[in-house]
């Protein structure tokens, strides 16, 4: 297993989980979850977290999650640029669920 500890400390203690078999909700993702991706394309219904501009109308339940905390207007918002730190990656890629299950709140 990789050990990305420092990482974590780059995006504020976001802790990393890696599944080790299908959960509850596969093959659905969660919208708004972000994960590590080794193909050259993200999965359906996710997107590269790359700074993308999203309209509001268009993804509007990410946007109650998102809000526009990593920019935006009152017509759209952006979703994390995490993957500016790839390289220390190894090629591999940051992707956010874009069309999924919205999160449960407990």
């Amino acid at each position: 297993m990789p050990d990305l500890q420092e990482q974590e400390k780059e995006l504020n203690h976001v802790k990393y989980q890696i599944a080790i078999r299908e959960n509850e909700y596969a093959p659905n993702c969660i919208l708004g979850i972000i994960f590590l991706c080794i193909y050259d394309a993200p999965p359906n219904g996710c997107a590269y977290c790359d700074g993308t501009l999203l309209r509001i109308n268009e993804y509007s339940a990410l946007c109650t999650i998102l809000m526009i905390k990593y920019g935006g207007s009152g017509k759209n918002f952006c979703i994390t640029q995490f993957n500016r730190s790839r390289k220390k990656l190894n090629g591999v890629k940051y992707v956010i669920c874009l069309d999924g299950i919205y999160p449960p709140i407990y």
